[in-house]
């Protein structure tokens, strides 16, 4: 697949740059390359630098990613756990209890709205500033 194909690449590059190094090495003192082998001579550190991080970068990732996944696979497992609990009925007596105490919601229906899209907001506002003044005096009244 293709994975394995970059990572023989990969593995091919770096033992090029090796191989290359080995030969530059074995030069002479104080002769000069000139010309594509100059090039390749002066460029060298560049490929080498290329080689390594064509191999490290996704080495790193890896070890990363591994370390990610072994997360979020304790916090699957986890979950699941807790989806076991409750589906087997262990916390029925529980949840039953905590719902005594929650309160009630109140549902908001179509009186309740303040402004609606239907009419302009000049025209929204005066309607309701004075249906609500009114309630408000006849209370009081």
């Amino acid at each position: 697949d293709q994975l394995t194909l970059a990572g023989i690449l990969g593995v091919v590059n770096l033992l090029g740059a090796g191989y290359l190094g080995l030969q530059f090495s074995s030069l002479p003192a104080g002769i000069a390359l000139g010309g594509f082998l100059g090039f390749v001579k002066a460029a060298y550190p560049a490929l080498v630098a290329y080689a390594v991080g064509f191999v490290g970068a996704p080495a790193l990732r890896y070890f990363g990613l591994d370390k990610k996944n072994a997360e979020i696979e304790e916090r699957n497992r986890l979950r699941r756990e807790w989806r076991n609990t409750l589906e087997s009925g262990q916390a029925d007596g529980k949840l039953a209890e905590a719902r005594t105490y929650r309160t009630a919601m109140r549902q908001v229906g179509d009186g309740d709205s303040v402004y609606s899209t239907a009419k302009g907001a000049a025209e929204q506002a005066s309607s309701n500033d004075m249906a609500d003044f009114d309630r408000r005096m006849g209370s009081k009244a």
